[in-house]
């Protein structure tokens, strides 16, 4: 989704970019 759409979204959000660049905490 959109970024801070919703807390959801932002967390898979979080999680989809903590895959792609685990440095990115």
């Amino acid at each position: 989704g959109e970024a801070g759409r919703s807390l959801d979204d932002t967390l898979i959000q979080n999680h989809f970019v903590d895959q792609y660049d685990p440095t990115l905490e």
